[in-house]
């Protein structure tokens, strides 16, 4: 009877468990909030991806560190794998996560990819009702506006002022259209 214990009783001693309570994320932040984006607080966010890799929050501080970085080609891989291991209960939306792929094709400067996943965002956004959805209105405008798309940029500035009438970023943002277009007139 001992020998039975004894044998059932090791391989329980000799697994190890990966810890899910995130704590090298929360750790990570706190650097973060008191250093900067340290060495430290990116390693523990890597190291927390790879015991707990279904934790999205992990993954946006490491992506927007590699942003700054200009490390564009981590950042896409590190959002693509966010978006595949995404579930529907998590802490962060397909929207969030299409937003900052949107961002990165962005830094590439791949404009129509960078266009077309920014109104996914928005339009899974609306469907969702995201709370940020009117930053991502606001960055598809301003994506508009780069691309000399201004009819498009108006209408997104008027979905803003449709809910927010005194929004001066949509107002300024239809006017600098004006004056895109040679309209300087009305836009005063």
């Amino acid at each position: 009877l001992l020998v039975v214990l004894c044998a059932g009783y090791q391989p329980i001693f000799a697994q190890k468990s990966a810890p899910t309570d995130n704590y090298r994320y929360y750790k990570a932040l706190e650097l973060i909030e008191e250093n900067g984006f340290v060495p430290e607080a990116q390693q523990l966010l890597i190291d927390n991806i790879s015991y707990n890799p279904k934790h999205i929050l992990s993954y946006l501080p490491l992506i927007s560190s590699y942003r700054e970085e200009r490390k564009f080609n981590d950042a896409l891989q590190l959002v693509n794998t966010a978006i595949a291991l995404n579930h529907k209960n998590s802490e962060v939306s397909d929207a969030k996560l299409l937003w900052w792929k949107a961002c990165i094709y962005d830094d590439f400067g791949r404009v129509d990819e960078s266009i077309y996943l920014m109104e996914q965002a928005v339009k899974k956004g609306k469907k969702i009702k995201e709370k940020g959805l009117e930053d991502f209105q606001k960055a598809l405008a301003q994506m508009y506006y780069d691309a000399g798309r201004f009819d498009e940029s108006d209408r997104v500035y008027n979905e803003l002022l449709k809910v927010n009438s005194d929004s001066q970023l949509a107002l300024v943002g239809i006017s600098r259209n004006m004056i895109a277009r040679g309209n300087c007139a009305d836009a005063l």
